[in-house]
């Protein structure tokens, strides 16, 4: 290892975390001291998994005891249509273009000018074509690939994705009423109720996109609830059309689930559901203070430990 990947490492330890646990390194550590270890560099404080308070706090305890086959079926990109379509219905899903088990079945030919790539068994294995004239075929292989190539759960033990299967998919290309991006409605769901949603936008232009927070009565929660590195957008957002419907729907999907994350797009009032998530940002999300986190943790409560479940 070069003196500059030392220095570097060095001041960003998780980056090296990352780096040695997606290489397979630190397998032999089992999930329940991992997790400990790592929510003490990440958070810097300790985790507290037999009474847990915070949100991050209990996030961690979800991965470790509530496991069933439907979270790994719901994390899989692909296998959630079906779970979306059998509760609200197929037409909330974004179009589907085809999937694929590796790079060298997807024919490009029979793809539209526009769409978006993703991995089906991971997080930001995504690639959006806006102008299928300018592709770089090479550079989406090679970031497909990349992502085919590793298993996503060893990073965060995020257990829900261990068995995935690994495909690719290809949907639709949606942009909002902006012409150029789509705003995720990011809906948090406790116990089968969504409590407030982000709305986020500039995901791509920025390291930390834009997110701003509202109720469930379409109010700002900035003076509330904050995240320490995401800030507000300073836009006004109007309640967006369908936002009862989103709502409707978050209550039917999130109820199996002690929490789950219900992501939607809107376009004019047309919504379709992105994905499921069970552990944002893997429950490092960090907040303002520790007092919001503590918020957000009581409205989460935790079901009764399984004796059997064993991490």
């Amino acid at each position: 290892m070069r003196a500059e990947s030392v220095k570097y490492y060095l001041k960003h330890p998780q980056a090296f975390l990352m780096r040695v646990s997606g290489a397979g390194l630190l397998n032999w550590i089992p999930d329940k001291p991992y997790l400990l270890w790592y929510y003490r560099l990440i958070i810097k404080m300790r985790l507290n998994l037999k009474s847990p308070k915070t949100f991050t706090e209990k996030i961690q305890w979800l991965k470790l005891y509530n496991r069933t086959p439907l979270h790994t079926r719901i994390s899989d990109k692909y296998a959630v249509r079906e779970y979306i379509a059998n509760r609200v219905g197929m037409e909330y899903t974004v179009p589907l273009l085809g999937i694929w088990n590796t790079f060298e079945e997807i024919d490009f030919d029979e793809l539209p000018e526009q769409f978006v790539l993703k991995t089906t068994h991971d997080c930001g294995g995504n690639y959006i074509c806006r102008d299928k004239r300018l592709l770089d075929i090479s550079a989406a292989k090679d970031k497909i690939e990349r992502h085919l190539r590793h298993n996503y759960y060893p990073y965060y033990r995020e257990w829900a994705y261990k068995d995935i299967r690994p495909r690719i998919i290809a949907e639709e290309y949606l942009v909002d009423e902006s012409g150029y991006e789509l705003k995720d409605y990011k809906f948090m769901c406790f116990n089968g109720h969504p409590k407030y949603v982000n709305v986020c936008k500039n995901r791509e232009s920025q390291a930390h996109p834009a997110v701003d927070m509202f109720d469930m009565q379409w109010k700002p929660l900035e003076d509330k609830i904050r995240y320490r590195d995401y800030q507000p957008s300073g836009c006004v957002f109007e309640r967006p059309q369908s936002f009862e419907k989103m709502i409707e729907f978050c209550k039917i999907l999130a109820k199996p689930f002690p929490f789950v994350r219900v992501d939607f797009y809107n376009i004019q009032g047309e919504i379709y559901i992105g994905e499921l998530t069970l552990y944002p940002a893997a429950g490092y999300a960090v907040y303002e203070t520790n007092t919001m986190n503590e918020t957000v943790g009581s409205w989460l409560i935790l079901p009764e430990r399984k004796k059997e479940q064993k991490a």
